[in-house]
């Protein structure tokens, strides 16, 4: 072998080598780089998976929440109809009461009136039977002051308004039942629903 075919052959072996470690270099870094990205894809795939499950959790406690109010609500106003029927039921029977207990109402609500002089009595149209102009004399002479009879009634109301000159005190049923509804329903519900 000459001299130059030596030399060509060792610039082979060189070029080889040289190819060799660049291919095994680039190959390196290849992976390097596939290693790198594959990790960061796993580390994207877990955050977003973790951000997933953290999103789901808020909307699930969230629905959990929305869940309980509204169950809360249901309960809630399962009660204040129950109540409110209560009230109507408490007006009506007041509504249906006897001329005899009628008229004691009537007789201790005016019993508890600082008033004097002459003072108009107005009478609810469901109550007008009991509470006549012939009980209302009789109340007079037990009475301080005095009961004027008005030709006036409250349409559809059972009860009575006492009219001071346009002070008025108010004894219509319905009206006494929203009175007690609004300063006792919770102490209501309480005993009832407790």
């Amino acid at each position: 072998m000459s001299a130059i075919d030596k030399i060509i052959a060792k610039i082979d072996e060189q070029a080889a080598l040289e190819l060799q470690n660049y291919e095994n270099t680039e190959l390196a870094q290849i992976n390097q780089s596939y290693e790198q990205q594959l990790a960061q894809l796993e580390q994207d795939k877990a955050r977003q998976l973790a951000k997933q499950t953290e999103t789901i959790e808020k909307k699930y406690k969230q629905l959990h929440n929305r869940q309980e109010v509204e169950a809360r609500q249901a309960v809630l106003n399962e009660k204040q109809y129950y109540l409110e029927k209560l009230f109507v039921a408490a007006s009506n029977q007041m509504s249906q009461w006897s001329k005899a207990e009628m008229t004691q109402f009537a007789s201790d609500a005016l019993a508890t009136l600082s008033l004097s002089g002459k003072v108009q009595f107005i009478p609810g149209e469901l109550s007008k039977a009991a509470l006549d102009q012939e009980w209302l004399a009789k109340m007079n002479q037990q009475l301080p002051f005095e009961l004027v009879y008005s030709s006036t009634t409250i349409a559809n109301q059972a009860g009575f308004i006492v009219d001071d000159q346009g002070v008025q005190y108010n004894f219509i049923f319905e009206n006494l039942i929203k009175d007690i509804q609004a300063s006792m329903s919770f102490e209501l519900a309480n005993r009832l629903f407790g």
